[in-house]
Order: C-alpha cells, then structure tokens, then sequence
C-alpha cells in the first residue's frame, strides 16, 4: 500500500540502516534492490550502475516489486523511472555496504494514529497548590507567609470544578503490503469524581463538574469530592494553613498562634486557641478556652453563640450569648446576648452585653478595675443604620414627587389643562410613586422586625451569684456605679433612673 502523495527522493542513506533487504534484481550494467524499514511503513530502491551502459528497462523495477508483493502508484512508478532515467553515473564497485547506498522511497504507508489520553482541566485551586504558586522553592527570594498553605480549600454550590475529557479512540494505520495496524485508544482521565459533584454533559467528550453544595474540596491526586462538613483531625498549624470554608468545622487539636480559621456555619475546637482569629457565621465553642490574644468574631452578629472554658487576654465578639466556664479575664467582650461566667470571676477588661450578665463573681480582692457596661447604643448595628437610612432616603423622594403632582391630582381641572406630553410625564411620577411606596413598605416592615429582634434581647440587670467586689466600674443604660466595699451574693442590680445609679438587691430566682 502506497501514500498518495509522489514519492520523494531520500538523500540520507543512513536510512537503510534501518531496513532489512528483501530482494534483488541485476541486470544489463545494473543492480536493484528493495529496502523494508522495521515498522513496515516504508520502502526504498536503491540503484547501482556497473558498467557505462545500463539497462533502464521497466520490467526489471515491475519485476523486484513484484516478487516483494507491494504495490506502488502509478505517480510513484513515473517518479522512479523519471529518477533512473536522469542517471549518468560512472560504473560503481558492487557494494553490500547499505550505508553507500542512495535510496529512493518508492512506497509509504499510512502509520495509525493513537487515541489521546483523557485528562482533567481544573477550575479551582486544589489543596496545596495556592501555596505552590506563591513561589515557594529554595531559590526563592519571595517572602512567603506559611500560613497560607491552604490545605483547606472551601467551595459554594454551583461553582464550576472541572471539565474532564474523555479519551479520544485511535485511527488505524495499514503498511506496505496493505495489512492494518492497530491503533490505541486513550486511557480515560486519572481523576475519579466523587460525592458533592454533579456531572453535566456539556458538550461531546467533556463532562462538566459542578459543586452540589457549600463545602470543602478533598482531593488525593485522584480522587475529588466536596465535603459539607470540615473534620481537622490535628491542631491547625503550618501543616494546615489558614482555614476557610462554606460550613461547619471541627478542629480536634488547638488552633496555634498567627492562624485564622473562618466557617461559614459553626466551628468547634476540641483543644486551645492561642492568638489566633476564629470567625464564624453561627456557633463558636473553645473546650479548652481561648488565650493569650485569641480572638474570636462573629460574623453574623443575629446568629450564634460562643461557649469557651476561660478566656484569658483576648477580645471576642458574640452574635448571640456569651459563656465561659471558669473565667474572663483582662479581656475585652461584647455580646449580643448575655454574658456568662459559671464557676469563676470576670476580672478586669472591659465586659459589653446587650442582654444582661449571669455572673459567679465580678473584680478582685485586689480591687482591679473590671468594667460592666448594659447599653443598647453600642449595638445599633450596620443593618439598622442601612435600614434607616433607605427609609429616610424613600421617604424624601416620595415628598419631592407628591410636591409636584399632588396639585394637579387635586384639582383634575388643571391636570385636564396640561398637553399630552406633560400629562404622559405626571402620569409616570404617578406610576413611579406608587412603585416607590411598596418599596417603603417593604423597608419598614423589614427595620420593624429588626427592631422587635433588637428589642426582645435587651436586658436591664446583672445578676451576681457569690461576690460583687470593689473596682467594679457598672453601667446599665444612664445609670452608672462603681462598687466600693465588698458584697456578698447573689444579687441583682438595676438602674435607678430617679438617682442615675444602680439599685443592688438581693436575687431570688
């Protein structure tokens, strides 16, 4: 079998080093022989002139192909006997040497085509490789935080994973003597697509992966999954890097110094957190407390708890309440919930609620300055300000329409006045206006249940159940008071609007 394209005359003779003869002819002043390479694909004639008249018939070129069972074109026929009649050489020494030869490609197969492999195209980082490309080597001069590793790699529903496509089948070949050559097909990807994917048929060959839910990405270097739920079997350390992540987290160990863990949902930390951030938008629980500058913010500030077993020099935010099992201490907090404190004292720092304090005990013997503060002023939110102010914004915009319009819907005498093209430009204020009012609407009905929220959490009293001690600096709303002598609990305090100071009464539940 022979290529359709005319043969070409090959001028490295090295070729034949290659190929294996398989036949012969002499005849007349003339020595042909026909070439194979080892695939079979190829094959070459070469020529040797013995004396200065030669014979330049045909049949002894028809007679060597034949005896080799190939078939050749005509094309590549004429291209050969045009490159034997073109010969004037000088009689050559009859020589085996194949690398003297001047070979001539007198037939070509067709080589089979091999199916690609399947392969994966990621659309998002994969754990570890945001690190990779910081450019981290030990050549680098690049000033890398370690911290951001980012072994956890967080996802939201619907976002493109990947496109995997599939391998593509081979096209068989044929040699010279026309026999086939099989072909192989391509393997498919090596990634195997797992649970929190969803595989779409996008178009011919390519599946398109898409995140089924919020979550984490898992990967193997084979295997790919999303994960709703984030389990950090180990401290979060350099080995982990910073964590963020669409949904709930459980961190075994503790959360070391300088690391940020952010959940979208809740985070529990079975160990410490020391110095870190922890940000979450529902629940935050510390069994081993937070210490030493942790600090620990809650996004959403109309959701979540945070629960801790002390919480020692830091600063902590609560969406919701607030409590710890045996002590705050020098710590700045806010809750908008109650603050607790079960089984020890709330020393020092500065202690913000909104819903009031549940507290064991308040100061020091020492008598170190602990500040208590009940006000409603702080936590007026961003959300309350945005509400307000859209409110006010609607409300101008209405009083500015109805000044123009409201005459002339008055008086249909003047409306019926107006020509055509100032009564289309009211009838729109008009239509504009009662869009306008719906929107009101919906902004004040929306700020009213934020107010009821707000309003339902405020508290007017701190509850102290064994010792209220001197140093105590106490504001609930205008009333404020700071604690002399020693008290002995439990007790209630309340503001006492008619002096400006805090009425202290025993407490009975």
């Amino acid at each position: 079998m022979t290529s359709d394209h005319t043969s070409d005359r090959i001028h490295e003779s090295t070729v034949l080093k290659e190929c294996a003869q398989i036949a012969s002819k002499t005849e007349a002043g003339l020595i042909a022989k026909l070439w194979v390479d080892s695939s079979k694909l190829r094959a070459y004639i070469t020529v040797q002139m013995t004396q200065d008249i030669f014979s330049k018939e045909k049949r002894l070129f028809e007679d060597i192909l034949s005896q080799a069972k190939i078939s050749v074109t005509d094309d590549a026929r004429e291209s050969l006997f045009d490159y034997i009649n073109s010969r004037d050489d000088y009689p050559q020494e009859i020589d085996s040497d194949a690398s003297r030869l001047e070979p001539f490609l007198i037939a070509e197969g067709i080589a089979p085509a091999h199916g690609n492999d399947g392969y994966a195209e990621f659309h998002i980082d994969l754990p570890g490789e945001s690190f990779q490309k910081l450019g981290a080597s030990k050549a680098s001069t690049v000033k890398i935080d370690h911290r951001e590793r980012r072994q956890v790699i967080s996802i939201s529903a619907e976002d493109h994973v990947a496109d995997v496509y599939a391998p593509t089948k081979g096209q068989p070949g044929a040699d010279i003597y026309g026999n086939p050559i099989p072909a192989r097909s391509g393997e498919p990807a090596a990634v195997r697509i797992g649970k929190g994917i969803v595989k779409d048929e996008s178009e011919k060959g390519v599946m398109r992966c898409r995140a089924e839910h919020d979550g984490c990405v898992k990967w193997d270097g084979r295997n790919l999954s999303i994960e709703p739920f984030l389990h950090i079997k180990g401290d979060v350390d350099y080995s982990v890097g910073n964590v963020d992540f669409a949904g709930s987290i459980l961190v075994d160990g503790n959360v070391l110094e300088g690391f940020r863990v952010n959940a979208r949902d809740s985070l529990e930390v079975k160990g410490f957190a020391e110095k870190c951030v922890l940000e979450a938008g529902m629940n935050i629980k510390v069994h081993g407390g937070i210490t030493g500058g942790g600090t620990a913010h809650l996004i959403k500030t109309k959701a979540g708890n945070i629960e801790a077993k002390y919480i020692l020099n830091a600063t902590v935010d609560s969406g919701g309440d607030l409590t710890a099992d045996t002590q705050i201490t020098n710590s700045n907090v806010t809750a908008f919930g109650i603050i607790s404190v079960k089984n020890g004292p709330i020393i020092g720092g500065e202690s913000m609620a909104l819903g009031g304090f549940d507290l064991y005990s308040a100061g020091s013997n020492q008598g170190t300055r602990t500040r208590l503060l009940i006000t409603a002023e702080k936590f007026r939110n961003e959300e309350m300000r945005e509400l307000n102010s859209g409110v006010a914004r609607l409300q101008e915009k209405l009083e500015q329409i109805n000044m123009r319009v409201g005459p002339l819907i008055a008086d249909p005498a003047k409306l019926g006045a107006l020509d055509e093209k100032k009564k289309a430009i009211v009838m729109q204020l008009i239509e504009q206006s009662e869009k306008m009012e719906q929107e009101l609407d919906t902004w004040i009905e929306r700020r009213n249940e934020v107010i009821k929220d707000f309003n339902s959490r405020i508290g007017n009293r701190i509850i102290i159940r064994q010792n209220l001690f001197p140093g105590n600096d106490i504001q609930i709303d205008q009333c404020r008071q700071v604690v002399e002598h020693p008290l002995k609990g439990p007790l209630v305090l309340k503001p006492n609007f008619g002096t400006g100071t805090l009425s202290i009464s025993a407490y009975r539940e």
